[in-house]
């Protein structure tokens, strides 16, 4: 690899790797500058052309500032690119559209809390490899890729805090592979489908407060076996609360509240002995709570309809009438 002509021109400020009989299998890069990330690129595919070798290239700078405020669009050109992990940074600007028509093999990309603006690339779909899409704390628009479920390996997916809008695509909930789904803080709309837990036996958190859907929480949800947070809060949800989402035996966190809910709280919720936090204000619901461990209640009391809580054990029961929302004013980049 020619890594010290990086180097020593100034456009890598921290690098490591390992070999494997001599030959570099992979590098981590840090602090590299903007014209660095070109150069690299292209001592990268020239290497990889010498060797026949297919090196396993990773940006990842979670813990410095980067020197540069745009995302190189050379960056697409690296087909040996394993994991893009750059978050925390003030990077900003937009997504190439092409981003996964070359780094088809990408398992990671992480730029969360960043300044990213501008739609998220459909090519995402191409890199079918990703095990991590997080995405959250930026400033994206548009809708989500409607063939996102095409990413069959995709573990974690966080979309949370950006300006999306749209259709949630139903695909997503045919990745087998889901554990961790987030997309809170958006204005995405439409229904969950009904049958969406026949196909999802890994998902642990389900985190879609703050959005606009609409229609039934499904009543499939208990037959998603692992999960543990679920947050559904803030939306325009109607219906009845499923009756054995309290049998889940690893579900410790529920949040419901700010929906359109009616009917009786299931006796399931009630008398579970694994959720420690549970939120159903702001609804139209009735019912006892009756909790034989320690529970965290959040309840606007001026939302309860003819609800009673009992307790055989530590508890604490907090009121909140008012929620701050911070506001962000970004300095985008054109895209």
């Amino acid at each position: 690899m020619e890594l010290r002509a990086a180097k020593a021109s100034g456009l890598v400020g921290g690098a490591w790797g390992a070999s494997i009989g001599g030959r570099v299998r992979f590098m981590v890069l840090q602090r590299v500058t903007e014209g660095g990330v070109g150069q690299l690129g292209r001592l990268l595919e020239r290497d990889k052309k010498q060797t026949q070798e297919n090196v396993e290239f990773i940006f990842n700078s979670a813990r410095n500032k980067w020197a540069i405020r745009e995302l190189p669009k050379t960056i697409v050109n690296i087909s040996s690119l394993l994991m893009l992990d750059l978050p925390n940074n003030a990077i900003a600007g937009c997504l190439p559209m092409d981003l996964c028509y070359s780094i088809l093999g990408l398992q990671r990309l992480s730029l969360s809390y960043n300044q990213f603006n501008g739609e998220i690339p459909d090519s995402l779909s191409h890199c079918k490899s990703l095990l991590l899409v997080s995405l959250s704390n930026n400033y994206f628009t548009g809708s989500i890729p409607r063939d996102i479920g095409n990413l069959s390996l995709l573990q974690e997916f966080y979309l949370g805090r950006n300006n999306l809008k749209g259709q949630l695509p139903k695909t997503v909930f045919n990745i087998s592979s889901l554990v961790s789904f987030d997309i809170l803080y958006n204005e995405i709309a439409g229904s969950l489908p009904a049958d969406m837990c026949y196909l999802l036996p890994m998902l642990k958190t389900i985190a879609i407060s703050v959005n606009q859907f609409t229609g039934q929480i499904p009543s499939s949800l208990p037959r998603c076996e692992s999960l543990q947070y679920i947050a559904l809060s803030n939306n325009k949800f109607t219906g009845i609360i499923p009756q054995d989402i309290g049998n889940l035996s690893m579900l410790q966190t529920v949040y419901l509240a700010e929906n359109q809910l009616t009917g009786t709280i299931p006796n399931s919720i009630s008398n579970s002995s694994n959720i420690i936090s549970l939120d159903l204000g702001s609804n139209m619901l009735t019912g006892n709570i009756t909790s034989h461990a320690s529970i965290l209640i959040f309840a606007a009391a001026q939302h309860l309809h003819n609800i009673s809580v009992a307790f055989t054990s530590n508890y604490r029961l907090s009121n909140f009438s008012s929620l701050a929302v911070e506001v962000r004013l970004p300095d985008m980049l054109e895209c």
